[in-house]
Formats: structure tokens, C-alpha cells, sequence
């Protein structure tokens, strides 16, 4: 019983000894990790500003029942074809509040523009930023 333990204690010794060498030696091996961080230049953005939006007058006639007659006899009389498109008074409401928010939203990307513009280029255009 004595050779027995003797021969197990022989083959854990055996085992034990390179397995904790090969653990300790290959993290000994692992160099220290070194981080380089390098200012990098922001890259102009090269935006130009849109053009602005030019559009053509539309001329507006009311038509009533009262001089529904007069507008076509003009109409026939300058060569235009007497055609009625018609807005309702909460129609031409909602076209004003639509022209309204496309206004609104032309603004806001002039601004979202030039915020970018500021970022990448500085604020005058001319500094360079770069990312630290």
C-alpha cells in the first residue's frame, strides 16, 4: 500500500512540477502593452453653402360667388383656360402652417451646417482643431 501512495505521490510530482513551469513562465513572457494615442487633424469639411431657395410669384385670384363670372371672362380674355383649384379657409391655413415648418426646417439645417462647419474647421474657418 506504501509503494502505491509512493508511485501516486511519484506521478503527481512528475505532472505537477512542468505544468506550474510552463504556467508561470509563459505569463513572464507577456511584455507590458504600451498605448500611443497621437493627436489626429480634423479634416475640412469642404461644405459649400446651398444656394438660396428662389421661387417663383404665384399670383393668387379669389374667386366668389359674386365675381366667379368677371374672373372667367379675364381669364378667357388674357388666353388662359378658366380652371378652379380651391382651398377651403382651413386648407389655406394648413398650407400657410406647411410653408411655415419648411421654412422652419430650411433654418435649422443652415444651423445644423454651420455647427459642423465650427467643429471641424473652428470658428472662423480658418484655425485648425485637432482631436486630443
Amino acid at each position: 500500500m506504501r509503494l502505491k501512495n509512493l508511485k501516486l505521490t511519484q506521478n503527481a510530482l512528475i505532472w505537477l512540477i512542468p505544468t506550474t513551469f510552463l504556467l508561470l513562465s509563459g505569463c513572464s513572457s507577456v511584455k507590458e502593452l504600451q498605448v500611443f494615442s497621437k493627436a489626429v487633424e480634423r479634416a475640412p469639411l469642404s461644405l459649400q453653402d446651398p444656394d438660396p431657395v428662389r421661387l417663383d410669384s404665384v399670383q393668387w385670384i379669389v374667386v366668389t360667388r359674386d365675381n366667379f363670372e368677371a374672373v372667367f371672362a379675364d381669364l378667357e380674355k388674357k388666353g388662359f383656360d378658366p380652371v378652379i383649384i380651391g382651398l377651403t379657409s382651413d386648407g389655406y391655413e394648413t398650407l400657410s402652417i406647411n410653408t411655415a415648418q419648411t421654412r422652419k426646417y430650411i433654418i435649422l439645417q443652415k444651423e445644423v451646417t454651420k455647427q459642423y462647419r465650427e467643429y471641424y474647421e473652428g470658428k472662423n474657418g480658418t484655425e485648425k482643431v485637432t482631436n486630443q
